[in-house]
């Protein structure tokens, strides 16, 4: 892949390629996307988002480590 043909393209749209590739690697694996669907929707939000900062705080939710901090 050329790096340069990103020099022109906004951080939203870098973003939305990397969720797009991630979106192809689930079915590519024949996972479920169902089952990702959450996730999904998260990370999707980064490109509606007025402040940045507020969708970080959202997505470090998602850590695996994050999400396995608390043992049940």
């Amino acid at each position: 892949m050329n790096m340069e043909k990103f020099r022109h393209i906004s951080m939203r749209g870098r973003v939305a390629y990397g969720i797009s590739c991630f979106e192809n690697a689930i079915i590519a694996l024949k996972y479920d996307i169902n089952d990702w669907k959450i996730v999904l929707n998260y990370l999707w939000e980064f490109t509606n988002i007025q402040y940045l900062d507020d969708w970080n705080d959202i997505v470090v939710e998602l850590i695996p480590e994050n999400l396995t901090e608390f043992r049940v």
